[in-house]
């Protein structure tokens, strides 16, 4: 595992692409111990975003849940762009073909960023600060 950023920006792109697919995880995560967990599980070909550790989850015990979408392209390349705000994210893999959204409820802002690539080369990895619409 490696940091890649100590101190997000409150709201951000995070885009990389790699060389081969293998297991993944991007960690958002905050200073009470929250974490959200976004990434792809090639044993299963399926990307995911975990959530049983994201924050506030006691109004319903389907939220607190881990959910997945099929990795659609046949590609032994991936690209990965994630959208990040205060409680929202939206997950773009393979130029858009697999896809997910997540709604969270943190106690805090996540504002620390970490990959676990077992292994994997990442390349060209970019976090870009977003502009509020407000």
């Amino acid at each position: 595992m490696f940091s890649v950023i100590k101190q997000t920006p409150s709201q951000y792109v995070l885009k990389f692409n790699t060389k081969a697919v293998k297991d993944y995880s991007v960690i958002l995560s905050n200073a009470t111990g929250e974490k959200l967990v976004v990434g792809y599980d090639a044993k299963n070909s399926r990307y995911y975003i975990d959530r049983t550790k994201a924050g506030q989850s006691t109004f319903s015990k389907q939220f607190a849940t881990v959910t997945y979408s099929p990795r659609i392209s046949l590609s032994p390349t991936s690209n990965f762009e994630l959208l990040v705000d205060a409680s929202s994210l939206e997950l773009f893999a393979d130029g858009g073909l697999s896809n997910m959204t997540g709604v969270v409820f943190p106690k805090k802002p996540y504002t620390r960023l970490s990959i676990v690539n077992n292994g994997m080369e990442i390349e060209k990895l970019q976090i870009q600060p977003l502009k509020s619409i407000w």
